[in-house]
């Protein structure tokens, strides 16, 4: 990594490591670390889970450091030794928290299926499903073409991209569900929601950081009251460290899984059997950049 990579051409490619963004079950294997759903799986903290059906985290432990975790000082966290130790980077500051994968796909998609068809203490009423569908395809004149997709009915809800569960969190939520929800529920929601819109803004970062951080505690904590322990699983406890990840990159906005997964359907596109998965995408991407090369070149003789 010190001395950069030679191509076939001979040239020397710099490489300079930030960060790496995973999932978790991805981040556990890479750092060689315990999974999301063990009892020592939080990555940023030392917390021990609770095991009732799925693993719980009911508080935040003490946070852990590169030293820590070189030292395997909890040495149950620890499967084996990653060859990215070997690296001069911090394995844990570096591998920063995912939005997408975290709130998005995590925590906003966890409340809208226990509101939906949860335990019956906290499932809504049939009738609040359909006023809450119908509010919410109510607002599809009123979405701006940037975003990607219009909203759509809860009885979609299992098909919805991840897109859909960021805008609600930021956008649709906090008008559709004003009158669905109780107002100590909706409170709550709006937690997570101020909070997130927050740390995906540098400018907002810098003058209302504390005020995030102290939403996402209040979040994390209502949701035992509110709810059940059983929702705080790995993705709601690791909200207590969301803030970290956004005043070390500047921003959430920065360090998010968005820009690859909207590149998915391309790699897909390049794969035509489940044999030789990488090769077929290598000979794909060479013929991608030669046909790119022939163009030019044809062009420039005019």
């Amino acid at each position: 990594m010190a001395n950069g990579i030679n191509d076939y051409n001979g040239k020397t490619i710099q490489v300079n490591t930030k960060y790496f963004i995973c999932d978790a079950p991805a981040k556990a294997l890479i750092k060689g670390i315990t999974h999301y759903n063990g009892r020592y799986g939080c990555d940023y903290c030392n917390v021990k889970g609770t095991y009732d059906g799925r693993m719980m985290f009911s508080y935040t432990g003490t946070q852990r450091t590169n030293q820590t975790f070189r030292e395997k000082i909890q040495k149950s966290h620890h499967k084996y030794i990653s060859v990215l130790e070997s690296l001069e980077i911090d394995m844990v500051q570096q591998f920063p928290l995912d939005v997408m994968h975290c709130v998005d796909l995590g925590c906003t998609k966890k409340l809208l299926l226990t509101w939906k068809e949860g335990p019956l203490p906290f499932r809504l009423s049939s009738g609040q499903i359909t006023l809450l569908s119908t509010y919410l395809c109510s607002l599809k004149e009123y979405i701006h073409i940037e975003f990607n997709r219009k909203p759509r009915s809860l009885k979609d809800l299992k098909l919805w991209k991840v897109s859909e569960f960021r805008t609600f969190l930021l956008y649709c939520g906090p008008v559709v569900l004003k009158y669905i929800l109780s107002k100590e529920k909706y409170n709550h929601f709006l937690c997570l929601s101020v909070a997130i819109r927050i740390l995906y803004s540098k400018d907002l970062m810098t003058e209302y950081k504390g005020y995030a951080q102290e939403f996402l505690s209040s979040f994390v904590d209502n949701t035992r009251l509110l709810y059940s322990d059983h929702l705080l699983t790995y993705n709601f406890n690791c909200l207590n460290h969301l803030t970290l990840t956004a005043e070390r990159y500047g921003c959430l906005d920065g360090v998010t899984a968005y820009p690859f997964e909207n590149n998915m359907s391309a790699i897909k596109r390049m794969i035509r059997g489940p044999s030789k998965v990488v090769a077929q995408i290598a000979g794909r991407l060479t013929e991608i950049n030669n046909n790119r090369s022939a163009v030019c070149k044809k062009k420039a003789k005019f």
